[in-house]
């Protein structure tokens, strides 16, 4: 498997400091390294951002078991998914949601006006020049795995292509008649989830969050090894500590359990072609006894079975610490 770092630019103001995601250089970069990917022989490859604690041996075990799963379709699509609209010439993100649902509502905005096809509809019609498609979902930017025949088949699609030539006309100020991108960024997330909402038969397979995949270091996490995948923003003292109890738990383990879950398209009326398929993906190493051992209430907070539990405040509170 093939990895791939992005980087984030950051800028200062005499009052705050302001991290910037999605600048035109990431954008460049992931144009060049799709393009790289696709004639690489691996069958998977992965996308990932610099400040992410990764499981080695558990990614190992995700990218193993979704290839050899991958029955459906050879367009595989991994991570922890979040939606916007989508407006395809200038290129810019909008109407965010952290579900389809919610991304779906913004999506009817009167200035917005994005549809699943991006004709005009509603009252006022949309803009012509720039049509607005979604709701798109997008894995997010800490870790997403991709198949390298969905790589390979968004490199030889005509929309890529496309995309990036007027992200370069944009930035020239050659497409006069459009006036983004406004904020000199470009979504490259999104725009990957745009292009991967094209493909026939895609899997998008989401991560469990709170589970394997977590948004921001917390106390727990260390409690939840067996199914931890990757945490995000984890303190550079605590990469040590998390790698050797991770090395330690999969050496003393028996057996992993894996499941993947899968029924109907990802979304209802939204801009992904229907004959795609939504999977939820959860791998649990077993350990043997007596060698991990719980410092938070895991196991004994209530998840949900959703892609997205509900996770009681009194899991994430460090033993002896103030509950604030």
């Amino acid at each position: 498997m093939r990895s791939h770092s992005q980087n984030k630019s950051t800028s200062y103001d005499a009052n705050k400091k302001r991290v910037h995601t999605g600048t035109l250089t990431t954008y460049w970069k992931l144009a060049a390294f799709l393009r790289y990917a696709a004639a690489q022989p691996e069958p998977m490859i992965g996308r990932s951002d610099d400040d992410v604690l990764i499981s080695p041996w558990m990614l190992i075990a995700h990218t193993q078991w979704l290839v050899a799963r991958a029955t459906y379709s050879p367009y595989l699509y991994a991570g922890a998914f979040e939606w916007y609209s989508w407006r395809t010439a200038t290129l810019m993100s909008t109407g965010f949601g952290f579900t389809a649902g919610a991304a779906r509502k913004k999506m009817r905005s009167a200035w917005r006006n994005c549809s699943a096809t991006g004709e005009r509809v509603g009252k006022y019609g949309g803009d012509t020049k720039d049509p607005c498609v979604g709701p798109v979902a997008f894995a997010k930017g800490p870790l997403m795995l991709l198949s390298t025949a969905a790589v390979r088949a968004v490199v030889g699609g005509g929309a890529f292509e496309r995309d990036v030539k007027r992200a370069e006309d944009l930035l020239a100020g050659r497409a006069q008649a459009y006036k983004g991108p406004g904020s000199g960024r470009i979504d490259d997330d999104v725009q990957l989830g745009y292009w991967l909402s094209l493909l026939p038969k895609l899997q998008v397979v989401t991560f469990r969050r709170y589970l394997a995949w977590h948004d921001r270091w917390k106390a727990g996490v260390a409690a939840m090894l067996p199914r931890l995948l990757l945490a995000h923003k984890v303190p550079w003292s605590q990469y040590g500590e998390m790698l050797n109890r991770t090395a330690a738990l999969w050496r003393g383990a028996t057996t992993a359990q894996a499941r993947l879950l899968c029924q109907g398209p990802p979304c209802e009326n939204c801009a992904h072609t229907p004959t795609q398929l939504a999977c939820v993906v959860d791998v649990e190493v077993q350990a043997a006894a007596g060698s991990f051992e719980t410092t938070s209430c895991w196991p004994k907070c209530a998840f949900a079975r959703g892609s997205v539990p509900d996770v009681p405040r009194t899991c994430w509170v460090q033993p002896g610490s103030r509950r604030g």
